[in-house]
């Protein structure tokens, strides 16, 4: 059965511009998007009609899920364009760490946004405050896998991999967790030390999450990989196609064997792990879309991008079956775009923001999609 794809509706006064290399956290509890902008283009109607444009004016913007109305919530600030964030919902706050800044100073630092309530409107980004001793930091990343997680024990963002200052690529696994309530929320990062089997390094892969019973299971496809050459030959990036599975209760990395319809190589693309009442470690459906395959060459990097993949993970295998898009516009052929999955009314339902359509073309638009998978409240 096709997957059908809308144009999501925009209210408010808000525009969103053109992006990529943006990120977009969804608030489960307001039922809202919460989109950074990174690399942004002036809107079509600003080019139109010939009027003035500041590129620097990133804000944040929210997006209802209810509504379909589009707020800028945020002062103008925080110019990164890769970075990772993520929700805390307990404490209401937007968490980003790292990116590109305007300088192209690939960075390491981490700020908070209190999302805004009915007596506030726009805000300012303030540096996350850290527990006293914790001295341990990732380097500056960019372009790195990242997901965020809510659970009863509080929020967590993993991120894996990326870009560092001196352009090398990383294969290391960072989580950033809220540790303390009081007056307002501290942080810590953690980073996991001596995995086994950990995956090569990479830059531009996609990393989701399933929460169980005393940790995360977390899932890593695809990224670009630059491999050293030992003759002295020129190699160049390398897409990978590879999926791999870590567990944070064993600190163990595991390659899962694919089976079925197998996405193709794989680099700013979107993955995303479906959370159902009372599912197991035995059965986990991931949902991945978007992207592109040749390497990190933003001109050829879109072929093989038609459509959406549903991988079923059981007993360390993941059989992959692909999902045609129809509807009037579709997010296929785009790349470092941003995506958020909700639950409701007995289905998930999908959410993609903007993401680079044809070189140097990206979208302003926000699509939705209805997946045939149906879970339980």
């Amino acid at each position: 059965m096709p997957l059908e794809w809308s144009k999501g509706t925009m209210k408010g006064k808000a525009l969103l511009p053109p992006m990529e290399s943006h990120c977009t956290a969804i608030c489960n509890q307001r039922q809202t998007l919460y989109i950074i902008p990174g690399i942004v283009n002036p809107p079509a109607e600003a080019l139109e009609n010939d009027e003035e444009f500041d590129e620097d004016a990133r804000f944040v913007y929210s997006y209802s899920l209810t509504d379909r109305t589009m707020t800028a919530v945020s002062t103008p600030d925080f110019h990164r364009s890769g970075q990772c964030c993520g929700v805390d919902e307990k404490h209401a706050v937007l968490v980003a760490f790292g990116g590109m800044n305007e300088d192209y100073d690939i960075v390491n630092s981490t700020h908070t946004l209190k999302l805004p309530s009915e007596s506030t409107s726009s805000l300012e980004w303030e540096d996350a405050r850290f527990s006293a001793g914790d001295c341990v930091q990732p380097p500056g990343l960019y372009a790195s896998g990242s997901v965020a997680v809510n659970t009863p024990q509080g929020f967590a963002m993993f991120v894996f991999g990326g870009k560092t200052n001196d352009d090398t690529e990383t294969n290391e696994l960072w989580q950033l967790a809220a540790v303390s309530d009081a007056p307002t929320p501290t942080y810590a990062f953690h980073k996991f030390e001596d995995a086994q089997r950990c995956p090569k390094a990479r830059y531009f892969s996609a990393l989701a999450a399933h929460s169980v019973p005393g940790g995360t299971i977390l899932f890593l496809y695809g990224g670009v990989h630059e491999p050293s050459s030992n003759d002295g030959k020129e190699v160049g990036p390398v897409c990978l196609d590879d999926l791999h599975m870590f567990d944070t209760r064993t600190n163990e990395w595991t390659e899962l064997q694919q089976t079925g319809t197998v996405p193709p190589p794989k680099n700013g693309h979107c993955l995303h792990c479906l959370h159902r009442h009372n599912s197991t470690d035995d059965e986990v459906k991931l949902v991945l879309i978007g992207g592109g395959d040749r390497g990190a060459v933003p001109e050829v990097a879109y072929a093989n991008s038609e459509h959406l993949f549903i991988g079923v993970v059981s007993k360390g295998e993941c059989q992959w079956s692909m999902v045609e898009s129809t509807g009037e516009v579709v997010p296929y052929r785009r790349w470092n775009g941003s995506m958020a999955v909700c639950h409701g009314e007995g289905a998930w339902r999908l959410f993609f923001v903007a993401g680079q359509v044809r070189w140097p073309a990206p979208s302003d638009d926000v699509l939705c999609a209805t997946l045939p998978i149906k879970g339980t409240e």
